[in-house]
This record gives structure tokens, C-alpha cells and sequence, in this order.
């Protein structure tokens, strides 16, 4: 039983061999991600927008190199526009000397409507001549006419306007959303035709 007693006391008080055990110090940083080549792997981002010209012109500025962040709506690129500067700035005065025209149009009409109540009220009192009151009826119905085609100017002014703020606002070529510039096919002096990327 002694001898029994002693392995069983040397089994259990015998150093025994302690394991090493490694660690690292936690810090704050970016998480990392490392990839075993064990098979074949592709690296794609979340989202990811190929930028294309709509207009042509040529490039003026790059405001972004590749690998830079930009946020959405950022500037990318300038294509020179002193020419569709020019054309929106035509459309915004010729919507304003519509607009102008169209009140001067009402003033008339308004004019030429108290005219016609003082004519038809005469007439009917027989104080005027038929001629009379129906040139000033006549009157009436043109500047009626007249206004109806203000207005419709009016509306084509307006889609002018559109057109000519389109056509400026695409010489911006803008982040769609948040990322990082990936590639770069162009350079400052380049022409860029609609659908280059």
C-alpha cells in the first residue's frame, strides 16, 4: 500500500510542464481580415457604380484620385460648360420676359374687359353703335387669345429652362452613394463622349 501511495504522491506533486500560452494586447484599430489562398477567391465591394459621361465635353478638373473616399453627391469630375452656363442663363431670361409678358397680357385683358361691360351696358342703353360694341367684343376675344398664348409660352419657357439646367447640371459628374474611387480612365484635357466611363 506504501509503495502505492508514494507513485500516487509523486503522480500529483511532480512539477509538471506548464503550456505556453500566447496573447496580444487588445487596441483599437481596423478589423483585418486575413484570407488563406486555399482556393481560388475574388475580393468584391459591397457596391460598386461604374460613372459614365451623359454629355460630351471636355474634362476641366478631377476632384478625386483613385483611392480617395468621397461622399455621396461629392463633385467627381468638372466637364467645361460656358456654353451651357451661357444657354441656362438664356432660358432664365427668356422665362422672366415671358413672365413680364404675361402680366402686361392680363393687364390688357382686364383693360379690354371693363371696356367691354362699359360698351355692353352703353349699348344696351342705346348710347353706342352696334359697330362699336362689337369692335370692342372683338378686342376682347384677341386679347383672350393673346393671353391663352402667354400662357402656353409660359409653359414652354418653363421646359426650356428645365432642358438648359439639365444639360448644365450634367457637366458634374457626382458620387451616386459613399465609397472610395476605384479607377480613373480619364484625364484633365480628355473629350468625353455620353457613356465614357
Amino acid at each position: 500500500v506504501l509503495p502505492l501511495f508514494v507513485i500516487f504522491l509523486l503522480f500529483y506533486l511532480w512539477p509538471k510542464k506548464l503550456m505556453d500560452v500566447e496573447y496580444t494586447k487588445i487596441m483599437q484599430g481596423d478589423i483585418e481580415e486575413v484570407v488563406t489562398p486555399l482556393s481560388n477567391s475574388v475580393l468584391q465591394a459591397d457596391r460598386f457604380a461604374r460613372v459614365r459621361a451623359s454629355t460630351t465635353g471636355e474634362i476641366e478638373k478631377i476632384m478625386f484620385r483613385k483611392g480617395d473616399s468621397v461622399k455621396k453627391g461629392d463633385l467627381i469630375i468638372k466637364i467645361k460648360n460656358d456654353e451651357q452656363f451661357a444657354r441656362l442663363k438664356l432660358a432664365e431670361a427668356n422665362l422672366k420676359a415671358g413672365i413680364a409678358q404675361l402680366r402686361q397680357t392680363k393687364i390688357r385683358s382686364s383693360s379690354i374687359q371693363k371696356s367691354l361691360d362699359r360698351a355692353e351696358k352703353l349699348f344696351s342703353e342705346k348710347i353706342v353703335s352696334e359697330s362699336n360694341f362689337e369692335q370692342t367684343k372683338t378686342e376682347s376675344q384677341v386679347i383672350q387669345e393673346a393671353l391663352n398664348i402667354s400662357e402656353a409660352n409660359i409653359l414652354q419657357l418653363e421646359a426650356q429652362l428645365r432642358i438648359a439646367r439639365s444639360l448644365y447640371d450634367n457637366t458634374f459628374i457626382r458620387a451616386p452613394f459613399d465609397g472610395t474611387v476605384s479607377d480613373l480612365y480619364v484625364e484633365v484635357g480628355e473629350y468625353l463622349v455620353p457613356s465614357t466611363p
